[in-house]
């Protein structure tokens, strides 16, 4: 099968890739610049110059592809969410028109974000989301949409819900940043009044599998939460943080107005609960994740190697 990265560069898109290849399959993915070319063809990836910025740049890679598989994010400009919701059209709204009536499938690695905060709850897929007026929620959600009614035209589309992506010693803000930031500055810090949220995740390399067997098995128009664990709780995070870093489990608070200076956008995730419950990948799909808790790896994985003595840059 020949398949087309939108993302193949990033810490979910490279790992995809790389499991695509040792299935045996062709992989062709989105590179901005010389580098990210040179980087995709060292891990056997055949680049392809272009980004969404011009998504109509992709119909060719999009026509001569098997599976697209979106593994970006395009939400860093709240105008250009605003946009997408003032004109009902997203920035892949172009790929999917033609795609219509061809049977590809397309996978669209959206993300727990959309939630918005699920307090004490365990959100499942059928579970009714709450209002939002943020711009990039309803974006997101919208993109969402429009993938899964695209199974209505003809395309088999997925969608892939995951949370708090870990693992290889990689991520976003949790616990990435924040770990970086523990061993610039000596704090294990979190957002006060927040220690004791609620956290899901999944490791990379789980997520990874899921998604294999969703290329295989999963129907048109399906969405699938991605979480292998729940209730990690924002203290418990900062605390692990704290210990390999070698802080001895002390932690600090910030205000949100610090945390935004610190981390920008993703500060305002970090403040939420945001829980999913995965069951329905585990009795439809027939997943089981095996890999280390997100708490094991950060003080005894692959984030514990990064503080190491020498392995600090």
């Amino acid at each position: 099968m020949r398949v087309f990265i939108i993302g193949a560069t990033g810490y979910i898109g490279g790992v995809f890739a790389e499991r695509l290849l040792s299935n045996g399959h062709q992989v062709v993915g989105t590179a901005r610049t010389p580098e990210a070319a040179e980087k995709l063809r060292k891990a056997g990836v055949k680049p392809y110059e272009g980004t969404l910025d011009q998504a109509s740049g992709l119909l060719p890679a999009v026509s001569e592809a098997d599976a697209i598989i979106y593994a970006a994010y395009r939400y860093d400009n709240e105008k250009e969410a605003e946009n997408e919701i003032k004109t009902r059209r997203t920035h892949i709204s172009e790929i999917l028109e033609v795609m219509t009536g061809l049977g590809k499938t397309f996978v669209l690695t959206s993300g727990t974000g959309v939630l918005g905060d699920t307090g004490d709850r365990i959100y499942e897929e059928n579970t009714p989301l709450l209002p939002s007026s943020a711009p990039v929620t309803l974006a997101r959600r919208a993109l969402e949409q429009e993938v899964l009614s695209a199974a209505k035209k003809g395309v088999r589309s997925i969608v892939l819900r995951p949370p708090v992506v870990y693992g290889r010693g990689g991520s976003l803000l949790i616990p990435n940043q924040l770990l970086d930031y523990a061993l610039r500055s000596g704090m294990s810090i979190y957002i006060e009044g927040t220690e004791e949220n609620k956290w899901s995740t999944v490791h990379i390399d789980d997520l990874a599998d899921l998604f294999m067997k969703a290329i295989d098995q999963a129907q048109p128009g399906s969405l699938w939460h991605t979480s292998s664990e729940s209730g990690i709780t924002t203290r418990s995070i900062a605390e692990a943080i704290s210990r390999v870093a070698g802080l001895n489990g002390k932690t600090t608070s910030i205000t949100a107005e610090e945390a935004k200076e610190l981390f920008g956008r993703w500060a305002s995730f970090w403040a939420l609960n945001n829980q999913s419950s995965a069951q329905k990948a585990m009795d439809v799909l027939h997943w089981r994740p095996t890999r280390p808790s997100m708490l094991a790896d950060i003080e005894h994985g692959s984030y514990a190697i990064r503080c190491m003595p020498g392995a600090r840059t």
